[in-house]
């Protein structure tokens, strides 16, 4: 099966280079907070009139107990702030390419069939050819916890949205 047949009518494209950055930054005078950069450089659009969007899947695990995720606690949105459990994912409503000002909306909803979990989606308008540059906050609320809980769960946080990204990479030049 080719991925016409997997993802409906598709059209043919050439093969283009693209480079997905995350960098990651840490203020240690509030540990509790990790914010990520994503640069995107040598996306190629479709057609004018599309956007980019990248899913996000936020699970909850025992990582003492299991690595399996299941559903987050109490997951919910306000305002630019996605909260689940003790967690959150702070987005801005902008993004920049080539010092103009883009259009970023967020959405939200079960996670897919395949797996658990809440999914978060973030759309950026077409920055043609430029380099788009985001910049949302990942973060654990203080309550109890130690410090040292709360830097230790920050790569891991990490690790996550870099492993959805890849997939997301992956998913993409499959369509092709």
């Amino acid at each position: 099966m080719d991925a016409g047949e997997i993802y409906g009518s598709l059209p043919e494209m050439d093969p283009f280079n693209i480079m997905i950055q995350i960098r990651v930054h840490i203020d240690l005078k509030n540990p509790g907070e990790m914010k990520f950069d994503l640069i995107v450089d040598g996306w190629q659009w479709t057609y004018d009139n599309t956007i980019l969007v990248f899913h996000f899947t936020v699970t909850e695990s025992n990582h003492s107990v299991s690595q399996a995720g299941t559903d987050p606690t109490n997951f919910q949105r306000t305002g630019t702030k996605f909260s689940f459990g003790n967690g959150y994912m702070e987005y801005n409503e902008t993004a920049v390419a080539a010092q103009n000002t883009l259009e970023v909306k967020a959405s939200y909803g079960e996670g897919t069939t395949l797996e658990a979990g809440e999914s978060v989606y973030l759309a950026f308008e077409n920055f043609g050819n430029e380099t788009l540059e985001y910049d949302p906050i990942l973060g654990i609320e203080p309550y109890t916890a130690g410090v040292d809980i709360l830097l230790a769960n920050l790569p891991l946080i990490g690790a996550g949205v870099l492993a959805v990204v890849v997939i997301a990479v992956i998913v993409l030049k499959l369509k092709k």
